[in-house]
């Protein structure tokens, strides 16, 4: 009889202390599922340089009378005693011959030069055109017989730097075919930038003379910007003219723009001022073998929930500190319980805090996002995550993460933010590889 109560009583207590063990603690024990990532995306492969991107085709206007006005207008030139009008045509490309080998020692293929012909191409700190084309043409009066064609193909490369504000521009123009009076034209080049950056060096060239198709002259130019607490934003407008004495006018002039929104220079990030193309968006580039968990818990972040954060559509900067450090205590709340079974645990938030995608800036809590324990081996290169709570609808993440990683990738936002000037509200993507 003894024995029996000694042995309620033993119940009784190793209850009471199961009981009083912390859920957090007891949910350690628990195995999660293994959800094996590296199954779902396969090699990450090696983080590479972004490729440019194409913006929009280079549009092409007429300085002087274009040549389509011109031949409406013929019996008015006749009137005028106009024996024959030197013009542009503004449907240059349309009709643009195939290109030419360049000749001569300026003469180099520029870099954009894989993509499609009249196209702007633009990297962070790069822009490019190759083969747009301006065509130029004597029209008699009155017949609207053409004597002379001169057709320039356009090739630009243009160079901004993230820490100054120089933009150094390089210009090409190439004579594609020629005939009759406009054989060997004879070809001005200029350029301007427009307000509120000034024209350094206008370097183009001046009065030289095409001799055979396939020659190119050659314009350096030089363009700096000077903003004050702001960021200013500017394009550049090229002229090209063609002259011929005895033509009425003796002059024509092709026109054409880099749009006023292309360049953007500021002196609001970083040690330094400096300029960009923000039609291009930087990727900050993670990898599994140096931010391990942190690059795991971003792909589940990315993969595993539906808006896609950073993969399929950007993340936004945050520039306000204040707002974004209310946006981590939104996520990183009470809810998030730290695990003996992570080292050094911390609360990795995705949507970065910094980002208009936060969970904390949709008006979330940490109740409201998935919380996962992502994984990686280093030894074998798998990762893998372990959910404790996660439906797949949730728009957020909280991730177990060593300090160290976690840091570690709040770190290079950073620096990223600095070296792509990101400012407030611009978009970036973020990429997870293996190395």
């Amino acid at each position: 009889m003894g024995s029996r109560r000694l042995g309620v009583v033993c119940a009784a207590i190793a209850a009471l202390l199961f009981a009083a063990v912390p859920p957090a603690t007891a949910q350690e024990s628990q195995h999660h599922q293994r959800v094996d990532l590296s199954k779902i995306v396969g090699n990450l492969g090696k983080a590479q340089p972004k490729p440019p991107v194409p913006v929009r085709p280079r549009q092409a206007t007429s300085a002087t009378p274009d040549c389509e006005t011109v031949n409406a207008n013929l019996a008015d030139y006749a009137k005028q005693g106009v024996q024959k009008v030197l013009c542009v045509s503004s449907t240059a490309e349309s009709s643009a011959p195939q290109p030419v080998p360049r000749v001569g020692p300026a003469a180099t293929n520029v870099w954009c030069s894989p993509g499609a012909p009249n196209v702007w191409y633009v990297t962070r700190t790069e822009l490019c055109l190759h083969d747009g084309y301006q065509r130029f043409m004597i029209i008699e009066v009155p017949t609207g017989v053409v004597l002379g064609t001169a057709v320039l193909a356009i090739d630009h490369e243009v160079t901004l730097s993230a820490t100054n504000l120089d933009i150094e521009d390089s210009t090409a123009i190439t004579l594609v075919s020629s005939s009759g009076e406009l054989r060997s034209p004879v070809a001005t080049l200029a350029s301007r930038c427009g307000t509120p950056c000034g024209t350094v060096d206008n370097v183009g060239f001046t009065r030289e003379r095409f001799t055979e198709w396939g020659q190119t002259h050659d314009g350096f130019m030089l363009y700096r910007a000077s903003p004050f607490n702001r960021a200013d934003f500017f394009g550049v407008t090229y002229t090209l003219t063609v002259e011929t004495p005895g033509a009425v006018p003796p002059q024509a002039t092709g026109e054409w723009s880099i749009p006023s929104d292309m360049f953007r220079c500021d002196d609001l990030v970083s040690n330094f001022a400096g300029c960009v193309i923000p039609f291009f968006k930087p990727e900050l580039q993670l990898t599994t073998s140096v931010h391990k968990e942190a690059a795991v818990g971003i792909l589940v972040g990315q993969l595993e929930l539906p808006d896609g954060f950073g993969r399929t559509q950007p993340l936004t900067r945050l520039a306000d500190d204040a707002a974004a450090e209310a946006n981590r205590q939104r996520i990183c709340d009470s809810t998030f319980r730290p695990r003996t079974d992570v080292t050094d645990d911390s609360c990795d938030e995705y949507a970065f805090a910094k980002t208009r995608q936060s969970g904390g800036y949709l008006g979330l809590s940490g109740k409201d996002c998935a919380e996962v324990i992502p994984r990686y081996d280093s030894q074998t290169g798998d990762f893998w995550y372990e959910p404790i709570r996660m439906l797949g609808t949730e728009r957020c993440l909280q991730a177990h993460v060593p300090l160290p990683m976690n840091s570690r990738v709040g770190g290079d936002l950073g620096a990223l933010t600095n070296t792509e000037r990101l400012l407030d509200n611009d978009p970036y993507y973020v990429g997870v590889y293996a190395f």
